[in-house]
This record gives C-alpha cells, structure tokens and sequence, in this order.
C-alpha cells in the first residue's frame, strides 16, 4: 500500500506522511492491526489537534472513523457507551432519538466548542473542555473505557479498575494505548436561556462568579480583536446560560454558514468593524432560549481561506491556529494587559478570542488545571511564509511565557512551539509521564509527531 499524506484539518501547517493508513471497523481488527504490526502506530480520529498529536511520520495510521457504533445506553444510570470513532453530531442524533418526548431525558455536560465534527475518544485523549462555569474538564465526564495495548490486549480501565493506566490514557494523546470504547456520564436535558452582555476584562470572573451563584450553568467571553484599539483584549461580551421553563422560539438568531464568513472576512480585513458587527449580533440574542444539548454546537468552515481568497484581493494563503492559556483567576487582568502588548506587535493578528472558567483537574497524570483556572484561547492568523510563521511561532512563546510569570500553563493540543523549557515549567510531571511511557509502551509501539518531536529534543 503506497504512504499516505496527512494533516491537520485546522490549520494545515502539520503534513505528515504515514506509511499505511487503516481504517479497522471492529476492536478485535484494532487490535489484530496493533499486534502484529511490526513497527509503530498512531491514531487519528477527525485529525482536528494541530499539534502533531493525530498521526507520526513512518507510522500505520489507524483511522478511527469506521468505529461508530453506540454500544449501551444505560437510561436508569443516565450513561451512555460508544465506539472511538462517534462525534459529537452522532451521539447527539442517536440520544435526541431516543428519547424523543422523553420527560427528563439524558444529554451531555460538556463538549469543545466551535467545531461538532470531532470523536469522543479524541476529546478524551485530549482531555479537552467545554464552557461550564463550575466544570472540571473532560474527565469527570468519563466512567470508564477500553484501551488496546501494545501486545493486543484489551484493557477495562476506571477510577476503581486499573486507574492507573485510566489517569495515563485520558489526556494522553493516543500514547498509552487505542482507547476503543468508552463511557461517558451524562446529564438531564434542559432549555437554558442566554444573557448577553457588554463588559471589561476586568469584570468578567466576577460576573462568572455571581452569575454561576445565580444558577448560571455555562458561558465565555468573547473579546475586542482589533488592535489598534484602546479597548484591545480590555473589552467584549459575556455570554451566559441559565435554566428556564421556557422553550426555543420558532424563529430565533443562529450564525448561517455566510455570516459566519462574512464575520471572517472582517476580522481579516477590518477588525474594528468585525468585532463591532459580531458584538451586535450577540447583543440580539440575549434572552434566546437553547437546548442544552445544542447551545455549544455551532458554525464551522473548515474552507474558508478559499472562500477569503476569492473574495479579498490583499489575501494571501493562510489559516488560523490556536493557543490556549491557563492562568489562576486572580492573575487574568494582569496577565490580559500584558498579552496586548505582545499582540500588538506586528504580523499573525488576533483573529477570534475567548475566555472561560475552568475547574482544577485532579484525576489525570499531566493535568493542564491544577487550580480553578481563566482559560483564554487566542485564534491568530498563520500567513503560510517563513517569514510570517516565525513572527506567528515568536508571539505563541511570548504568550506562553506570560502564563508561566503568572503562574499558568498551556494546552498542548493546538501547536508544538512551546521550548522544551516552557514545556517543563508549565508540566512539572513531564519526565515521570515519560518514565510511565518507556515502562508500559518499551518499544514505543504507540506514537505520533508530536510525541516523536519532544523526545528528540530532551
């Protein structure tokens, strides 16, 4: 079978040739896949990380996406099981259908935002988060998985059940094992109502903390992207969600595909008006009534540079990549005044930017939140030249070196330009994570470029 090029769907800055890429559509074929094939293995599922984590050079690539069955649906317990390879989308349309009229029916807590297209063992690998006001991320959601390790074996793994290898797999990357299944905790649907409204930086986390003491389930705040302004990373618009008693309307405000493009062209083409037409339209959907289930699920173009491309005649081949930064709460407007001054530094401009509030993580081996958390995602436009991208990679650093001065972290997921420094001070455990990885995996059978990349380097 002739290699294969892949990437990242995001950003499209990660090309990676795999030697064979396999798209098993059982565990046991998994498995067989694993065992008997004599060099290394990645996994990738829709291939959203943009870290180098979804696939390694030389590798089989086994492809989760034929692996999408619900296996159980346990409605007294309120869980559900599925396969590796279920999205977002799918889980959604199987719970929505059966329970259909159903009083007090099952949904989920928590899922990434901004794209819907992405498979629960790929959030579960990546630990990921959603906007809850008083969650943890995605490990409290998980009851218990299955994981293929190196020889073949399927492993049961839970808090009570081999936690050691679960604290390991979840937030590991597809590096400790082919998780082919998994559990996940539910919750009961409810309609939450959204309030919107205007506010500094600095009133957002005690807006979040009143707001959640009022029954506010979830939210995030949306900030100023134009950097020439003086209200840069300083103003923006919170959203949040509360239950009601109240149904959607009929006919409400929801992005379509266009606007969602026109709201990019503006953001890469005039910033001011961009966030200015954005923060109106948030402003009118205050008091619109959501499905809990679908309130996070949202617009996502993952084609829109060849739609900017026609329609901006100054537009040259880029796309966007996230960081994402986590600072202790009481450091965040400090720590928002100085990430201006870096971003107003020439090239990769602010694109989109949000902040949450996150929940220590307790559980897993390399926790990202290790206290209550701000979490600030900045999306920054990655002009594909030299010479843009190292002005792009400059600027991730800086803002990673920012949160660690506040006493911060960052995710790994979204790039791989942290220094092996910074990699340290934000993940203390990194050296006994890896000792973890040459005990249970010697061969390093389970791999990827991102993996690969670190430990060339230390």
């Amino acid at each position: 079978m002739e290699p294969v090029l892949l990437n990242d769907v995001h950003s499209q800055l990660n090309p990676c040739r795999v030697r064979q890429l396999a798209l098993p559509e059982s565990s046991d074929e998994a498995a067989s896949f694993i065992s008997t094939w004599s060099g290394r293995v990645s996994i990738s599922g829709r291939r959203h990380s943009m870290g180098g984590q979804p696939y390694g050079a030389e590798t089989l690539c086994l492809d989760t996406t034929r692996l999408v069955h619900v296996l159980d649906f346990d409605t007294i317990a309120g869980t559900v099981t599925v396969e590796c390879g279920v999205t977002w989308e799918q889980l959604i349309r199987f719970l929505h259908a059966r329970q259909e009229s159903v009083a007090g029916a099952w949904g989920i807590h928590q899922k990434q935002t901004g794209a819907d297209d992405l498979t629960l063992a790929g959030a579960l690998s990546a630990n990921i988060h959603g906007r809850g006001l008083s969650y943890a991320p995605f490990v409290q959601d998980i009851a218990s998985l299955r994981v293929i390790q190196p020889d073949g074996q399927i492993l049961l793994c839970s808090r009570e059940s081999k936690p050691a290898l679960f604290r390991l797999v979840i937030g590991g990357y597809g590096l400790f094992g082919f998780v082919t299944e998994l559990t996940l905790r539910l919750r009961r649907r409810c309609y939450l109502r959204r309030q919107v409204q205007s506010i500094s930086s600095a009133e957002v986390f005690p807006a979040f903390e009143s707001l959640a003491a009022e029954g506010h389930q979830y939210g995030d705040y949306q900030f100023n992207v134009d950097e020439n302004s003086s209200d840069f990373l300083h103003a923006g618009i919170l959203a949040t969600y509360c239950p009601t008693d109240a149904t959607p309307a009929k006919s409400q405000r929801n992005l379509s595909n266009q606007e969602w493009l026109a709201f990019l062209e503006l953001a890469h083409s005039n910033r001011q008006a961009g966030y200015q037409k954005y923060r109106d339209f948030y402003l009118s959907t205050d008091g619109q009534v959501y499905d809990s289930d679908l309130h996070a699920f949202g617009v996502y173009l993952s084609d829109y540079s060849r739609h900017l491309a026609a329609r901006l005649r100054t537009f040259r081949l880029s796309t966007l990549m996230i960081t994402e930064l986590f600072v202790p709460i009481p450091a965040f407007p400090e720590f928002m005044e100085a990430a201006a001054g870096l971003l107003r530094r020439a090239g990769a401009p602010v694109i989109y930017g949000t902040v949450r509030r996150i929940e220590p993580d307790r559980e897993t081996f390399l926790p990202w939140a290790r206290t209550r958390m701000a979490c600030i995602i900045f999306n920054l436009r990655m002009v594909h030249e030299p010479t843009e991208l190292s002005r792009a990679i400059d600027k991730f650093r800086g803002l990673i070196e920012l949160a660690i001065v506040y006493g911060g972290t960052y995710y790994l997921t979204y790039h791989r330009y942290a220094t092996d420094q910074q990699l340290r001070a934000c993940y203390p455990e990194f050296d006994l994570w890896l000792k973890e990885k040459r005990e249970r995996d010697p061969e390093n059978k389970f791999t990827n470029d991102w993996f690969a990349g670190v430990t060339r380097r230390l």
